[in-house]
């Protein structure tokens, strides 16, 4: 498959239909479909429900659009990364990061290192640890920011000094709202909306889901705060949460409460050993050992 034909691809999979993915692309319709029915030829299979409407994706389809994005976006970043080795400290950083407030010191060493090299940029995308290690094997990330090694087991790490509070999110003006702290204890018969890896994490104090076993009333969980916030906004339930994420203020009508839970919950950055790295990839690593105390890869 080239290069230039999944770009076209992709095209017209993001238009839905191959005359408008022709015009964005500037080239012919009977070009593109042309370079359409070659690819499927060629992967003995089809990609498109074609009718009057427009085109859509067949099950293969969707899967070589996610295939295909990747495969393109890792070239782009290629080509960049190895015309920007040769020269000034410059390209994109790509950190995979979960909700932490250790953010905040990386944040700090990012910014100092953008001062001094304009031209580098970061591109954050917001992923478990899970998904962080498994991008970065893959070369689709530089760098993650997690809270648990245990799926970046075969990375290299730093660890940031940085620790995790554990918080109720409720409303404002409901009356647990008068208590200074919760126990897990008083998470017993409240509808709970808590991260997805909560048994992992030890937020719940070690208690667990009716689902798991465990007495806990667990109504929903997620993996982003924000979206936890919105769902005791609108009164599914108390969200148990890392103090500082999601949306949490007086003018949107929550709160939150510390829940007396010990976490032992350092934040590390993240990378892949042995691996050639861009100039503005090692310039970010050198920053964060000055500034965290880091003197090598270390496992």
């Amino acid at each position: 498959m080239e290069l230039r034909v999944l770009e076209y691809f992709l095209a017209v999979a993001r238009a839905g239909s191959i005359s408008a993915a022709a015009e964005e692309l500037h080239v012919s319709q009977p070009t593109l479909s042309r370079q359409l029915i070659d690819l499927e030829r060629g992967l003995g299979t089809t990609l498109f429900e074609r009718s009057r409407a427009g085109v859509t994706l067949t099950a293969d389809g969707m899967l070589l659009r996610r295939r295909a994005a990747e495969i393109v976006d890792l070239a782009r970043t290629t080509e960049s990364e190895i015309m920007m080795s040769r020269g000034a400290v410059a390209g994109e950083v790509r950190i995979g990061c979960a909700e932490t407030r250790a953010m905040e010191l990386l944040a700090q060493v990012m910014g100092d290192l953008k001062a001094d090299h304009p031209q580098v940029t970061y591109r954050i995308i917001s992923a478990d640890a899970d998904d962080v290690a498994e991008r970065i094997e893959r070369g689709l990330l530089d760098f993650g920011l997690v809270l648990r090694l245990g799926a970046c087991h075969r990375l290299d790490s730093l660890e940031l000094p940085s620790q995790e509070q554990a918080v109720v999110v409720l409303p404002s003006d409901d009356p647990l709202a008068k208590q200074e702290r919760f126990t897990p204890a008083d998470l017993e018969g409240l509808p709970l909306i808590a991260p997805w890896s909560s048994a992992e994490s030890g937020i719940l104090g070690g208690m667990r889901s009716r689902a798991e076993g465990g007495s806990l009333n667990v109504v929903a969980t997620y993996n982003l705060s924000y979206n936890a916030t919105r769902l005791v906004k609108m009164g599914l339930g108390y969200a148990v949460s890392l103090a500082g994420l999601g949306d949490v203020s007086a003018e949107d009508g929550l709160t939150a409460r510390p829940l007396d839970v010990p976490l032992d919950m350092p934040a590390y950055l993240v990378w892949k050993p042995f691996q050639l790295r861009t100039r503005a990839c090692e310039a970010l690593l050198e920053r964060a050992r000055e500034a965290f105390g880091g003197a090598g890869d270390q496992h």
